[in-house]
């Protein structure tokens, strides 16, 4: 089976084979997706503005400049896209509607490995730590997937990491947690949320993708895609 490009999608329904990766977009609706930018999650949320004080006094011309200077800024919780193009830094993360405004909501860092994001936090360390120590992380995250009731993996200061079995978070100082997230692909700064056993309606062109990297290539952002 290839991969097609869908857009004009009005509902999902239900099937036993089929695969869907939904992308949020810039559209007229209010909508709300995520992105994936230097390390970083960002909850995108359209037609709506922040409200509070500027991080900074500047504009910038390019939202990946925006960003990036919003990660250093230990102010800035969210950057604002305005009708005009500029992007500006915010020290608050309050939403109120604002017509042709964006904003990018600093959600943290995260990480992407077998398949899932794992949001990381420093200084902190999850519920149900289990007695396993695992000497990198890469092997702490592999097994936590196989795991049925795993939530995260926490790296103490002894540099080895453990599994965790509950998801509340506790001060620990030298301690790191990785927080198992949803299933996604990351590619051109989108996150692509894989949902298995649904198809969608409404075929963008008549091509069939034998890889999923050219579909999403080739989509617009207000299109998913189905496998």
């Amino acid at each position: 089976s290839g991969i097609n490009a869908e857009y004009g999608v009005d509902y999902i329904e239900y099937s036993a084979s089929g695969t869907v990766y939904m992308r949020g977009g810039p559209v007229a609706d209010e909508v709300s997706y995520e992105v994936s930018y230097k390390d970083h999650v960002w909850t995108v949320e359209s037609p709506v503005q922040i409200e509070g004080s500027r991080a900074d006094g500047r504009r910038y011309r390019k939202y990946t400049v925006a960003l990036r200077r919003c990660i250093r800024n230990s102010r800035c919780k969210a950057v604002t896209e305005s009708d005009d193009g500029w992007f500006t830094l915010h020290t608050s993360t309050t939403t109120t509607p604002g017509k042709g405004m964006k904003v990018y909501i600093l959600s943290g860092r995260t990480e992407l490995a077998g398949g899932r994001t794992w949001a990381v936090k420093d200084n902190f360390s999850l519920g149900g730590l289990t007695n396993i120590e695992y000497p990198d992380k890469t092997t702490a995250l592999m097994k936590c997937l196989a795991t049925s009731n795993c939530k995260g993996v926490v790296q103490k200061r002894n540099g080895k990491f453990v599994i965790a079995t509950k998801k509340s978070l506790k001060p620990k100082r030298g301690f790191i947690t990785y927080t198992m997230g949803s299933t996604v692909r990351v590619y051109r700064d989108y996150t692509w949320t894989k949902m298995t056993g649904y198809r969608l309606t409404g075929y963008a062109d008549n091509k069939t993708y034998k890889k999923w990297k050219p579909a999403l290539r080739l989509v617009p952002s207000t299109t998913t895609v189905m496998v």
